[in-house]
């Protein structure tokens, strides 16, 4: 099994794959800051995110793919280093530029070095020492030494928020996306695809409906 707190349109479609679509998400796209609040995007970001539901209908509906966002599809631990495994809309993954979208994780100082990703071992946080990305579709973060995962511990992305919010942007973000090079006809912007936001169970999980 598997538990998981957060955006609920991504859990639906691991349990309904191909009935209903998790597009991905929108924490890339440029937010208002008139709201006060930083819950509505710009008109330049509502343009984006319709170019980009443009594009999957494209390939869903019209071309008949079988479409899935930047997702985790299983976990594994050895030791202190784990292994997140994607399904890659676009191999392969590529980190976002830091000047353009560094999630500082204010609130959670152990994760700072985890360019979005989040990890809690037996319910604390556990110190991210480094992540990196192997081979084409795999990101592996590597904890402090000591670190070992029993009892209620996971493995989270863009969870949890931070203390303030990107720069014309929302409060949860990260930095790992495929290298998707959709150019949106308005928008003229280049849109690759970035990761879900999830948190899943520790030492390993399997998404629903995987072999």
């Amino acid at each position: 099994g598997y538990w998981y707190f957060g955006p609920m349109q991504w859990m639906v479609g691991l349990d309904h794959p191909g009935d209903i679509i998790c597009i991905g998400p929108k924490y890339q796209y440029p937010y208002s800051q008139a709201d006060g609040a930083n819950t509505h995007l710009t008109t330049a970001g509502y343009e984006m995110l319709g170019e980009k539901y443009a594009q999957v209908y494209f390939d869903k509906v019209v071309l008949g793919q079988n479409w899935q966002p930047l997702q985790p599809i299983s976990v594994d631990v050895n030791a202190n280093v784990i292994n997140v495994h994607f399904h890659v809309p676009t191999p392969p993954l590529q980190w976002v530029d830091d000047s353009v979208l560094p999630p500082p994780q204010q609130a959670v100082a152990e994760w700072v070095n985890g360019k979005g990703f989040e990890v809690s071992a037996a319910g604390p946080a556990a110190t991210i020492d480094s992540v990196q990305i192997v081979g084409d579709d795999t990101v592996q973060i590597t904890c402090s030494p000591s670190t070992s995962f029993g009892g209620i511990s996971s493995v989270g992305y863009a969870f949890t928020a931070n203390a303030t919010a990107m720069p014309n942007g929302t409060y949860r973000w990260g930095q790992l996306s495929d290298s998707d090079v959709l150019v949106g006809a308005t928008s003229q912007t280049t849109q690759a695809n970035h990761a879900v936001s999830f948190q899943v169970p520790l030492p390993s999980w399997t998404a629903p409906g995987s072999p």
